[in-house]
């Protein structure tokens, strides 16, 4: 269980980063090599470093999600027309498909970034087929030959975590 104090690790990518903790008035973190630094106000509460933490969390995920997006759109053929970030408890990831809006979950920065690459594909692919059925996975083939093993390895992780 977390309590947001120095020495914690917390899962970056894939990577675990040891958590270095300040109480400087500000309400912040950044990333130094495989330290995250998070600043708070004096006397914040487990669940305000919580906050600060996921709000960093938060745009680390959303700046890797506009980079695959640059990087997956041209693969599937396919663009959404927003990307979302929420914490989901059973999926990886929805697609809206009329509205082509891709929800992606909170936890993916916790795995590596080939999870995330697999998931934006997967969803993508939704654009063309909605459910998960031959035409499907034919697609998610020539998209990404080895998805498979990326998505074994990424439950089998998430599940160890």
């Amino acid at each position: 269980m977390e309590r947001y104090i120095s020495g914690e690790t917390v899962t970056l990518w894939g990577e675990p980063r040891t958590l270095k903790v300040f109480a400087t008035g500000k309400s912040l973190c950044r990333l130094s090599g495989d330290e995250i630094f998070m600043e708070f106000p004096v006397g914040a509460d487990k669940a305000s470093r919580s906050r600060i933490l996921t709000a960093f969390l938060r745009e680390e995920l959303n700046r890797a999600i506009i980079e695959e997006a640059a990087l997956c759109e041209p693969i599937v053929g396919k663009s959404a027309a927003e990307y979302k970030i929420k914490s989901m408890r059973t999926r990886w990831g929805t697609c809206n498909i009329e509205d082509r809006r891709i929800w992606i979950n909170l936890d993916l920065v916790h795995l590596p970034r080939k999870c995330l690459h697999y998931v934006m594909i997967h969803e993508l692919t939704h654009l063309y087929e909605r459910h998960h059925n031959t035409a499907f996975y034919a697609y998610m083939d020539s998209f990404l030959p080895d998805w498979r093993l990326i998505k074994k390895e990424m439950n089998e992780e998430y599940e160890n975590a």
